[in-house]
């Protein structure tokens, strides 16, 4: 677009649907929104009094570029997908929760029942998602101890270990008719939406059975069975009388924030409740359909929704074709309203933590303003993690308006053989980090941090200039005590930092130490797993990969049994590694079966 005058560029606006996208002097991205007609919307912000917060984004808006669409949904779903992309400073984005695990349950073949953190693979069925992990994980052991699931997965010419225990048809060795994974993957469902009440009973009388024929150890893993089943049906709140996939959303407003409380049934199940914080900004309507928007951009839509507001009831009606319901009596209002309820309260609780403490935005103002350079919207961090020079790792963590984006973090292994090279691992890990960045035209920072004094940031002060990249660079400086003192700038000048930027830089700090420890911790780990697999003949790489993802550990791996292991890896080289292990001969081992 060509450079014009804002008065010109607001003359010869469309009324049209469309996106409208606010970029300051230095041409960034600064907000993005959508409308029904384009020059009513984008003109409001220049002829209407505004909110300080979007006032202050108004005074930076240099120019603006608009997109024409078809409809106001082509227009919702093309606003979401450029927020996504660039993260603009004035948007508010929604909580990345996608780290809650979802069961999946293959649609077709064998039924397969398993842990999923993402629900983009359409070949699963996908229930959830669980706020609390373990809950997800004790339901799929469950699944697989009383269901016909497949377990193993590799073909077979011998019974495997499942089998003989009676919780596997054969799928590793013989075809199963698709009517009868059919019937297993129907009763999976039946017993995951909570209607399977006979199940309990069934188990029951089983364990009854066992311990009047004296078969104790029998009766003992029926009762493990209907003890699961008790806990996990405890605690499914079953509170709808229709038992349908419904989210409900109910928001309030204090002042100049909202609080949003998104609550999820599944089959009449309550399985999650997540609240979120946001400033206000703009429309409130219209800020409440784009936060929607962003979390079912990372969820699945169910087969209704409900709220309280007809205006964000319509318009998801329109972008969704789902049925939205607002609730004026009976058990739905009464719904809505504890979750209205709950949304206040939280909001509130919200609020008087937040006075409590210094803005993360103004800590990035200060920072700008120390430095003398623009906001720096996104921010990289780089630290290398080493134990004595071997295992060496280099991290890169990102934060976007002040807050930890952890989508965006990454870590790399080191290939340098010189693993004792701080500076030779900070520039392998930039040059690798700001390559891909290039390769992708996106996520390049405005302010790299460098953990280290001026050798560290010279290096990176190199790399940035080879790939011809312009974003300011710091370095920050410890003293003797291994403490904080200054920063270094991209002119070698040390500077002084405030306490109460001090407090800022070094949450950055930690949170890089954090997560580049712990994927060294995870790495090195792996490492003393593999080498203790290391010197078996017929153990290769990938047969060692199979027992890690399989086994997470050394010690769980010396209790497998022979008969177990020996359907993963060739009898003779199980023998070997469980001789290996735990220091014995092969011939007290076989009796471990």
């Amino acid at each position: 677009m060509k450079n014009k005058p804002l008065s010109f560029l607001l003359e010869h606006l469309p009324s049209e649907p469309g996106v409208y996208l606010m970029q300051d002097a230095h041409g960034r991205i600064i907000y993005i929104g959508k409308a029904k007609d384009l020059k009513n919307r984008v003109s409001q912000y220049f002829s209407r009094p505004q909110l300080p917060k979007v006032a202050a984004m108004v005074r930076r808006i240099a120019k603006f570029e608009t997109i024409v669409t078809n409809s106001e949904k082509e227009a919702f779903i093309l606003e979401l997908k450029l927020i996504q992309t660039h993260y603009p400073r004035y948007n508010i984005m929604l909580k990345d929760d996608s780290h809650y695990p979802y069961i999946a349950l293959t649609k077709k073949g064998d039924p397969v029942v398993t842990i999923k953190r993402k629900t983009n693979d359409d070949k699963y069925i996908y229930f959830g998602p669980f706020p609390a992990s373990q809950k997800a994980y004790q339901i799929v052991d469950l699944i697989n101890k009383i269901f016909m699931t497949r377990k193993c997965k590799s073909k077979s010419k011998e019974p495997c270990f499942y089998y003989h225990l009676g919780q596997c048809p054969r799928y590793c060795f013989k075809d199963i008719d698709e009517e009868t994974k059919d019937k297993i993957r129907d009763d999976i469902l039946t017993f995951l939406n909570g209607r399977d009440k006979e199940m309990l009973k069934r188990y029951e009388t089983k364990m009854k059975l066992a311990s009047d024929a004296l078969d104790f150890e029998k009766a003992r893993d029926y009762k493990a069975i209907v003890d699961a089943i008790l806990h996990i049906y405890s605690s499914q709140n079953i509170e709808l009388k229709n038992k349908i996939d419904l989210d409900v959303f109910a928001f309030s407003q204090i002042n100049d924030y909202i609080g949003l409380n998104i609550v999820s049934y599944r089959a009449g199940i309550l399985l999650n409740e997540q609240f979120n914080a946001f400033p206000l900004f703009n429309d409130l309507n219209e800020q409440i359909i784009n936060i929607i928007g962003q979390y079912y951009k990372k969820h699945p839509l169910p087969s209704k929704l409900m709220l309280g507001n007809s205006y964000v009831a319509n318009a998801l009606a329109s972008f969704y074709d789902k049925e939205v319901i607002v609730p004026t009596r009976g058990q739905n209002l009464a719904i809505l309203n504890r979750a209205y309820q709950n949304a206040t309260a939280a909001l509130q609780k919200h609020l008087l933590y937040h006075q409590a403490l210094t803005s993360d935005n103004d800590s990035v103002t200060a920072l700008s303003k120390l430095l003398g350079i623009n906001y720096p919207t996104h921010i990289d961090f780089v630290d290398i993690a080493h134990l004595f020079g071997s295992e060496a790792l280099g991290v890169v963590v990102t934060y976007i308006n002040g807050r930890p984006f952890k989508k965006l973090y990454r870590k790399y292994n080191i290939e340098s053989s010189n693993t004792f090279d701080d500076y030779g691992s900070i520039n392998e890990v930039l040059t690798r980090h700001y390559k891909r960045k290039l390769s992708e035209g996106k996520h390049i920072p405005d302010l790299l941090i460098v953990d280290g004094g001026k050798g560290q940031l010279n290096v990176a002060l190199a790399v940035i200039n080879a790939l011809e990249l312009k974003f300011s660079v710091i370095s920050l400086v410890k003293d003797d005590k291994h403490t904080t003192r200054a920063l270094v700038n991209d002119k070698g000048e040390e500077i002084a930092i405030p306490n109460t930027l001090l407090t800022f830089l070094a949450a950055i700090q930690n949170e890089g130490h954090r997560y580049a420890i712990s994927s060294h911790r995870a790495k090195r780990g792996k490492g003393t797993y593999t080498s203790a697999l290391d010197g078996i003949k017929g153990l290769g790489k990938k047969r060692k990969m199979v027992l890690l993802n399989t086994y997470k550990s050394i010690d769980v791996l010396k209790t497998v049994p022979l008969t177990e292991l020996s359907q993963l890896i060739p009898r003779e080289v199980a023998v070997a590694l469980l001789a290996k292990l735990n220091n014995t001969n092969n011939d007290n081992r076989e009796g471990a079966n």
